[in-house]
């Protein structure tokens, strides 16, 4: 309803004397109808009256339904999803006791260098910075690490040739570290004084598989 459709203004009294003709017309039309006609016409009106009052029942009858199997359904689905999750939760937790710490004094090192090229467009730099983890560098570690190539930053002497601002990229950046090797010696292979590497190297080296082979043969004679 408009802000101009008050009581005592125009538009209300004007609207006032259009429904009072309407109901003067309606009832000097009723006045010509036979007594039998009204009759029907008041039967009509009442079955109209019942068969909406039934639909209403019948719509409500229907949304108390729904709101019951929903309020049913609820406890069942919460439950569901915690069952899920406890099930999640226990899964993480054995994967977890699964995964060993990688041992590093199993293996020897090796000085490598890497030549990189990126574009630098979405980093915020080559070199790591404090508050900052969008660097190349960051993710060079982080990939480094995840392959078990390096234990941390600080242990694999790592340093690089230069540097780049956010937004440059480089197609020739060189960088040196040392990374996890499976070689016994060579150009740049740093050798670990350990047992535990000589107990790997030993159950793997080539010369150990052919003695072990000869063995077997000889047993088999």
């Amino acid at each position: 309803m408009g802000t101009n459709y008050k009581p005592g203004n125009a538009f209300w009294m004007a609207e006032k004397t259009k429904m009072a003709d309407q109901q003067d017309k309606s009832r000097v039309e009723l006045e010509t109808y036979s007594k039998e006609a009204l009759i029907e016409m008041i039967l009509q009106l009442k079955k109209e009256k019942a068969v909406a009052l039934s639909e209403i029942k019948d719509s409500e009858r229907k949304n108390n339904n729904a709101e019951i199997l929903e309020s049913r359904r609820e406890p069942k689905t919460l439950q569901r999803e915690e069952k899920q999750m406890r099930g999640s939760h226990v899964c993480k937790d054995r994967k977890m006791r699964q995964q060993k710490q990688f041992d590093f004094s199993r293996y020897n090192k090796r000085h490598i260098a890497l030549k990189l090229s990126y574009l630098g467009w979405v980093f915020h730099g080559f070199a790591s910075q404090e508050n900052v983890e969008n660097t190349v560098e960051a993710h060079l570690f982080e990939a480094l690490k995840k392959c078990c190539l390096i234990e941390d930053r600080a242990s694999c002497n790592y340093s690089r040739c230069g540097r780049t601002d956010k937004g440059v990229s480089a197609f020739g950046q060189v960088i040196s570290l040392d990374v996890r090797s499976n070689l016994l010696d060579g150009v740049g292979v740093i050798q670990q004084n350990s047992e535990k590497v000589k107990e790997r190297v030993g159950k793997f080296d080539s010369l150990s598989l052919m003695q072990k082979k000869k063995k077997k043969k000889k047993k088999k004679i």
